[in-house]
């Protein structure tokens, strides 16, 4: 339009004929502009039609039950989900934040099911429980043995510290039950 401007005036009789012909390619051109758009615009709702079936199959596997089917469902869905292709503007933050919100779901199961059957953890749960019994066999050593002395500074120390230990028992106890499932 500009170049049209710029090129100055013809006479009367041409202009009128340059001017039908160069509205007709104008309007031309915009009517395919139009068209290509209102066909990227149509091909971009329809991924985001995809993608929200997508997001609500994704949605069925929270709460997380079994983290091996869920990784693999997920992997799935993601495969799915590139493929899809792209979404309108106002429509992108939407799914995408649904979908992030169902992967980190995922994910917390998958690093809570580490934590429970992480080997070298579990061994240190068995580890301290079996420290805490053996100090508890030997202050009840030190308890019966203070009592047979009658000694009651020695048997408030001792059952003060068998107290203690049994407490500490029952907490290391209900961590190695957690991480054994």
């Amino acid at each position: 339009m500009r170049s049209w401007k710029a090129a100055g005036r013809a006479s009367r009789a041409d202009e009128d004929d340059l001017w039908n012909r160069f509205k007709t390619a104008q309007d031309t051109f915009f009517r395919a502009r139009a068209e290509v758009y209102s066909a990227k615009d149509a091909a971009l709702r329809e991924h985001a039609a995809v993608k929200t079936q997508l997001l609500d199959e994704a949605g069925q596997l929270v709460p997380v039950t079994d983290v091996r089917a869920a990784r693999a469902a997920l992997r799935g869905i993601q495969e799915r989900w590139e493929h899809a292709g792209p979404v309108p503007r106002d429509a992108h933050e939407r799914l995408e934040s649904g979908l992030r919100r169902i992967e980190d779901a995922v994910r917390k199961a998958e690093d809570a099911q580490w934590r429970r059957s992480n080997p070298e953890a579990l061994a240190r749960a068995r580890g301290t429980v079996e420290q805490i019994r053996s100090a508890i066999a030997g202050l009840e050593e030190q308890l019966a043995k203070a009592q047979e002395a009658d000694n009651p500074g020695a048997v408030k120390d001792a059952q003060e510290a068998l107290d203690a230990r049994r407490s500490w028992l029952v907490e290391a106890e209900r961590t190695l039950a957690e991480l054994t499932g």
